[in-house]
């Protein structure tokens, strides 16, 4: 009875890009919070509700 075990012929899976795009991710994050802590972000003003809203329509 042959009881060692036989290497699998699966394949590996690679972590490496997963990380590299996990710590992108969390660059992008840590840069984007300290522009919102930092009020850098143009923030839009809201329009009175009276005033008429722009009409868009077809060049004729």
């Amino acid at each position: 009875m042959d009881l060692r075990r036989r290497p699998r012929g699966g394949r590996l899976i690679s972590l490496v890009p997963m990380i590299d795009v996990m710590l992108i991710l969390l660059v992008f994050f840590m840069v984007t919070s300290s522009y919102l802590d930092l009020d850098m972000v143009p923030m839009l003003e809201r329009q009175d509700d009276s005033a008429p809203a722009p009409r868009v329509g077809n060049a004729e």
